[in-house]
Formats: C-alpha cells, structure tokens, sequence
C-alpha cells in the first residue's frame, strides 16, 4: 500500500477473495511501474529530513591515511546483498549503505559477494577481510570471531512462510529451513536443515522439501514477486520476531573506524532509507506499454477516454471546491494515520494551530499521559523539545528524554510537520512520536563496550587517548584548568604471570584498576593502555597535588593484598604537568620519559617530568 517506515503494510481481506487481493496486487503494480518513486516521493513529503555529518580532524586524519577496506558479504540474500543474475555484480540494501558511508566519510571500501558461510570464514581467517556486511544479532560468525559491531542500519519484521499444503497451527515435527549462518532459536523446535542462502530456503520450501521458513518481510516481497510462487503462504510475525543487521569489524581494536562508520549510520535518513529499498525490492514484471496496447486496443482506448473525461470533472470540481475539498483530504488523512497508529508502535497527534488544540488518539494519551483534546495548549507548560509551537518551524524530527507525568522517562522521537492552507497560511501540525528507548540503550552498550578494556572497565587505550586529547584541545571549556598525565607501570610483573599464573596476575590487574578508582576522582580519564601499563589524566591537578597522588598510590599497592600467595607488589610512576597548547602526543612522551627515569634509577618510585629531564634527554 505504501512504506512510512522500515515496516510493510498490508491491505486484508476475508478468506477466498483472492479476486480482490489480485486486483489490489495488480492495482499497486501499475501504480508502481507508472510511477516508481511515488511512495518514496510521499515519505518524503510528510517524514523527511537531512542531517550532515560532523567529523574531529583525528578522524579525518584517520580517513586520509586509510588503505582500501575490503568488505566481504553473503551473497544470496536479496534485497539485502545478493549478486545481480546477469551482470554477476554485487547489489543490494546493505551493498547501498555500504555505497553511502564511503560517499559520506570518504572510505573506500573493496566488496567480494561470498556464495556460502564457509567462504565468508575462510576470507575472515586468511585476513582478506576488514568488514563483514550484514551480520545479524543471531549470526553464528560470532561463535569463531569477536568483532567490533556497528550501530544497526535496518531492523526487519520477520514472516514465517509456508508450504501452501502445511498447516501453520501445528508445527510439531514439520521441517524448517534455515540458513547456515544462522542460529535458529524459536519456539518450534522441529526438525532444521540449514542452506546456503535465503533464496535455497524459500526454493526448498516452494518444492514441498521443507515445511516452512523465516525469511524478513522484504526477502519475502522480493522473492514472491521475482520467483512467482504461487504456493506460499505468508504469516506475518509479532513485533518481538525481527532480525536486525549491522556491519562487523574483523580488527576488534578499530575504534576509530567504528565510531566514523557509526556517525555515517546515524546520517541515514528515512527518506534514503527507503529509497535504497524501493531500488533493490521491486522486480517490475517485463510488460511494455506498446505490447499491452497491441493485445487490448478497445480497453486502452476506453482507459483514456475514461481518463479524460475524469480530468474534466476533478477540474470543475477542484475550482467550485477546492477549499472544501482540501479540508476534507485532510480530515481524511488523520483519520487513517490515526488507524495506523492503532496497530503499530507509533502515536500520531494533531494540533488546530488557528484552535490552539492539541487532539491525540486514544493510544498516544495513554502513552504520553495527557488528555484526548487539550485547549489553549500555547499557555502551558510543555516538553523542552517538544517544539510544535515554534513560529516559522515547517516540520522536522527530534528526540528527546521525555518525562511522563508519573516522573519517570523514555527517550522518544517526535517527528512532524506544519500544514499550510492554499494562502500559505498555516492551520494544522500532524506529527508521529516513537518510543526509541530501546534503540538508545543499544546504543549506550555498544559504545560502552567499545570504550572499555573489558578486563578492567577502564577506558582502553584508544578511548583514554581521545578523551585527553579532546580535554587539551584548542577552544575547550576546561583547557584553562590544566591537569596532569600518570603513567603507571607494576614492577616485574612479568614474573607474577610465570611464577603463579595467568589468572592471579589478572586478579591484580583488576585490583590495581580499583585502586586507581579508589585514589582518583570520578571526572578523571582513567584507562589500561595494554599489559601492566595504566594512564591517568588528572583534571586541574598542580604538581602538589601530583606529588601526594603518587605517594599515596604507592603506599596503598605496597599495602594491597593482590591476589593469593603472591606478595607485595611495587609500581613506578611518570608524570607530566599538562602546559598551555600542549598536544596529547608531547605530554604523553613527557610522561614515558619520566617513567623511564624512574625505572632506570630502581623503580617502585615516582618522578614529575622538568625541563632538566629534557636537557638531560638530549645529552642521551
């Protein structure tokens, strides 16, 4: 009917009148062939929106210097990643986005379409693979290979598809289809058989082979109309049941690259969205025009006189009532938004600007808390960005954390936009909000996880980096406060792994780390640069304050108890004192340079870099 979001719709009808499905099917078809961009064009119309792409100057150094990428994807998986039949190159939704994050950030990216799993593993093991494109939250990848994974760049209802002769409400010992990379973990636990591709799986199932199979809504439109099955049955599954997909990152220590790759995701619209969709899922049957023409002559000239003769009349009408009309149109289209809403996890509102009405459906006044029909709503109190009122805003899309009127609160996108009449005045704003809790705290993890050493919960050491970095950087608001860079090194820990183990000397890594936790303050930068080496960068710490940080370190791991029968342990300290427009490479050298001399001259010590340091370094 038309996509508004990443989600089919359907038009349903009572059981046996597949003359109306077919009528509506070929209405649809050419409505679509006539014009293909028209449902993306109406998406646009009342959903879109632009957002530009903000890159640090690490990050676009980081791009400059980067080699070709090579991606590797498993074909066989239309609209998703598949290779085209004829030309045998790679196309595709995830092939698209791919295309959009190298025209966005300037990466450029080499693609090889793997015609099985076994491939995609063999690519990955040999290092011809720096990406894997279109891994899902359940791929058995992850079983051989952690990656670093991207934001999701598409989410998908799944549809369970049956052999027409299978009686979908009892599955017990029917034969599923399933493909290899997948895990398959759902409710009908019968008997699997795993294929290459999602294409091998819906072909099995159309043979009688299988029973059934779940494929994602748009594998199921495509390959029902490239393939023509006619023997399939479709159930649409609950909104729990969908695969998400996302790129994976071979090299799990790129964080750089996750984070460009990430921001290029997060510029996706909408609009784009479903553009590459609309280019990849639709399969125009071969009919030309002239040759429909040549078979039914009577019935096209019928259709363009019928065509000509409505013209006429919507122009008459159209100038006696245009206003009138509008209105109605209008009236028209709430109401159906207002059905959709009531049957998917979206909660549309409209607001009488001439009125000062706001009026909400029965489902968005139970989410939101508020009243069905709020009077002179300009005079009240409302969300900070719940921006509808702001004169001169024409539409747009923000989210927001949004507390509910009980004080507690969901981070929700309210996207809308303003309804002018045919003077340009406006008259009405129409709008959607959705919950978006759950995409935020996805998000929050994967960074979370991209961030930390996952031994210590420190920052590792790319992240420890970057945010000292971004805190000595020219315009920071707290650059002018100063601070000061720890490095901290454990003595001889090499012989606490060879004398009592790998594990105990991790228990003491983990016990440093909660010490420095301990000592410093909770808006330090605290991280694990690899091995026994930690980093700390004091926020407004003067070399007094350094001084009494290193004496009482070392007392407290003198003191500790680490891990059993293991002994004291000692450490050695470097510090430097950060200096006006000093890089986080200067301070960093600075602070070696003062470990150094710490271990040179015995260790368990501390040392404040000077300048005799550097006179001295220069003798060297």
């Amino acid at each position: 009917m038309a996509q508004i979001n990443p989600r089919p719709f359907y038009f349903a009808t009572t059981k046996g009148r597949s003359d109306i499905v077919n009528a509506l099917n070929s209405a649809q078809a050419s409505i679509t062939q006539t014009d293909p961009a028209f449902t993306a064009l109406l998406h646009q119309k009342y959903f879109g929106g632009n957002e530009k792409l903000f890159l640090s100057d690490t990050e676009k150094s980081y791009i400059d210097a980067a080699p070709v990428l090579k991606a590797v994807a498993a074909g066989g998986n239309a609209p998703l990643q598949y290779k085209d039949p004829k030309s045998g190159e790679a196309r595709g939704l995830s092939i698209d986005i791919l295309d959009f994050i190298s025209a966005k950030t300037g990466l450029q990216f080499e693609l090889t379409i793997a015609d099985t799993f076994e491939e995609v593993e063999s690519l990955i093991q040999s290092g011809a693979a720096d990406i894997v494109v279109g891994i899902t939250d359940d791929d058995r990848i992850f079983d051989s290979h952690p990656f670093l994974v991207s934001t999701p760049y598409i989410t998908i209802p799944l549809n369970a598809v049956f052999n027409s002769k299978v009686d979908p409400s009892d599955l017990s010992g029917k034969k599923l289809a399933s493909t290899k990379n997948l895990t398959y973990t759902g409710p009908y636990k019968g008997h699997v058989s795993y294929f290459e591709t999602t294409e091998d799986c819906i072909r099995a199932v159309a043979s009688g082979r299988m029973d059934y199979t779940y494929l994602t809504s748009y594998s199921t439109q495509y390959y029902q109309t490239a393939k023509n099955y006619r023997n399939l049955n479709v159930i649409p599954q609950s909104e729990d049941w969908s695969r998400t997909f996302c790129f994976g990152l071979v090299d799990k220590n790129n964080a750089r690259l996750l984070t460009i790759m990430n921001k290029a995701i997060q510029c996706l619209d909408n609009d784009s969205l479903q553009s590459f969709l609309y280019a990849n899922a639709y399969q125009p049957d071969q009919i030309t025009f002239s040759s429909y023409a040549a078979a039914n002559p009577q019935q096209v000239a019928l259709f363009f006189l019928v065509i000509m003769m409505a013209f006429v009349v919507v122009l008459l009408l159209l100038n006696r009532h245009k206003d009138r009309m509008n209105l109605r149109v209008r009236e028209l289209e709430t109401e159906r938004y207002r059905q959709v809403s009531e049957i998917s996890n979206e909660f549309l509102f409209e607001y009488d600007i001439q009125n000062d009405r706001l009026s909400l459906p029965e489902k968005s006044a139970r989410f939101l808390g508020w009243p069905m029909v709020t009077e002179n709503l300009s005079q009240m109190k409302i969300p900070s960005k719940f921006t509808i009122l702001e004169k001169g805003k024409k539409g747009g899309s923000e989210e927001t954390l949004y507390t509910f009127p009980d004080h507690s609160s969901r981070w929700i996108r309210v996207i809308f936009k303003q309804v002018d009449d045919n003077d340009g005045q406006p008259i009405y704003v129409i709008g959607k909000i959705v919950d978006i809790q759950e995409e935020k705290t996805h998000q929050e993890q994967l960074q979370y996880k991209a961030e930390r050493d996952s031994m210590t919960g420190l920052y590792n050491a790319a992240t420890c980096r970057q945010h000292t970095a971004d805190y000595l950087a020219p315009g920071s608001d707290q650059k002018e406060d100063g601070g000061a860079f720890f490095i901290l090194d454990v003595d001889y820990f090499k012989k606490i792994n060879d004398t009592y183990g790998h594990y105990n000397g991790d228990l003491a890594l983990k016990r440093i780390a909660d010490i420095l936790k301990r000592v410093f303050r909770k808006n330090d930068i605290l991280g694990r640069f690899g091995g026994d080496e930690f980093a700390v960068f004091m926020k407004g710490a003067g070399r007094a304050d350094v001084a009494e940080k290193c004496q009482l370190l070392r007392q407290i791991i003198s003191e500790a108890e680490f891990a059993p029968n293991t002994g004291p342990l000692t450490a050695s300290i470097g510090v430097a004192i950060a200096e006006p427009n000093q890089d986080f490479d200067d301070l960093y050298r600075k602070a070696d340079q003062a470990l150094y001399l710490v271990k040179e001259r015995g260790r368990n010590n501390f040392h404040i870099w000077n300048k005799e340091d550097a006179l001295s370094s220069e003798d060297n």
